[in-house]
């Protein structure tokens, strides 16, 4: 039985699923954006300041990086506050000494600054 000629490059031609489509822009529509938005609207919205409404932040306020009032400190940053070595803050943990802190889902450790304030204040008044 001679070799199916699809499978040996035979005399069949390639399958084409998908035809080439035409690149050149349909002329006809205007396209999405002028149905959902028309071209009056569109140049009205470049002309006239957005109206702002109560409670709105400028947007130079919105910009601006805030920092927060109670941060996160990675565990390097409270090692060299304390100054105390890695080996040293792992014996206090087990021992359940040492500011609270917070292991996040990646291993890391986190430990809030109110926390390592209030730890250091118990410090300083022993």
């Amino acid at each position: 039985m001679p070799p199916h000629p699809a499978r040996c490059g035979g005399t069949n031609p390639p399958h084409i699923r998908h035809p080439p489509q035409s690149q050149a822009p349909d002329l006809r529509c205007g396209g999405v954006a002028d149905v959902a938005d028309p071209p009056e609207r569109r140049d009205r919205a470049r002309l006239e300041p957005p109206t702002r409404f109560r409670g709105d932040r400028s947007l130079t306020a919105s910009r601006r990086r805030r920092t927060p009032v109670d941060e996160w400190l990675p565990l390097t940053e409270v090692l060299e506050e304390l100054d105390i070595t890695r080996a040293t803050w792992y014996r206090w943990r087990n021992r359940g000494y040492g500011p609270k802190a917070h292991r996040l889902p990646n291993g890391h450790i986190r430990v809030r600054r109110s926390a390592l304030d209030a730890f250091n204040n118990e410090l300083e008044a022993a």
